[in-house]
């Protein structure tokens, strides 16, 4: 029962470090230009109340707002530049690892000789599947010209959300990896490929 356990630690946190950032640029946008921003509201999805709340969303304003006043922008309601809107998703997902695919059977391993073959490559323990249930969240940051309004750039991260206990950290870490990608950096220098 000990292995298991073990299995499902190993399991959370690997998930929780395999957090995934990917970005989209409209590269014709001058990113240069842009000084100031104003919120809109957000866009929340999520059947499970401790996943919304208005300090989780003073938490994802607040780390973008310190990330783009890196950048020398800053927020002005009255004369934006950008519009932000935020976007969270949650849902109850499962990981099924190993266990041996053709047989589902007790003491099958790489050869049906008994147990002690259920540890190698590809195997759970004593060849069965074990499965991790966890929730996973996505965080969604788009940037709008407030001019046009055309989205110029949309930055998102998924992960394992599951320690409630965690929640203000997975923010911090989430924002500060998608906005490690934005096309402006702490320097105030533009990078967006042409």
């Amino acid at each position: 029962m000990k292995i298991k356990h073990i299995y499902y630690l190993c399991f959370a946190i690997l998930l929780g470090a395999c957090s995934r950032v990917s970005t989209n640029v409209d590269r014709s946008a001058n990113f240069g230009v842009y000084k100031t921003y104003t919120w809109t509201q957000p866009d929340v999805k999520t059947d499970n109340p401790l996943y919304k709340s208005d300090m989780i969303d003073r938490d994802i304003k607040r780390d973008v707002s310190a990330e783009l006043a890196k950048r020398g922008i800053v927020e002005n309601d009255n004369n934006p530049d950008l519009i932000l809107e935020y976007h969270t998703f949650t849902q109850q997902k499962q990981q099924v690892y190993g266990g041996y695919p053709g047989y589902m059977y007790p003491y099958y391993g790489m050869y049906p000789y008994g147990m002690g073959y259920g540890f190698g490559y590809g195997y759970g323990a004593f060849g069965w599947p074990s499965v991790y249930t966890y929730d996973s969240g996505t965080l969604v940051i788009d940037v709008t010209d407030a001019h046009n309004h055309q989205l110029i750039w949309r930055g998102s991260v998924n992960g394992d959300v599951t320690n409630v206990k965690r929640i203000g950290k997975d923010i911090d870490q989430a924002v500060h990896a998608i906005m490690k990608k934005y096309p402006v950096n702490e320097k105030g220098e533009v990078h967006v490929r042409r």
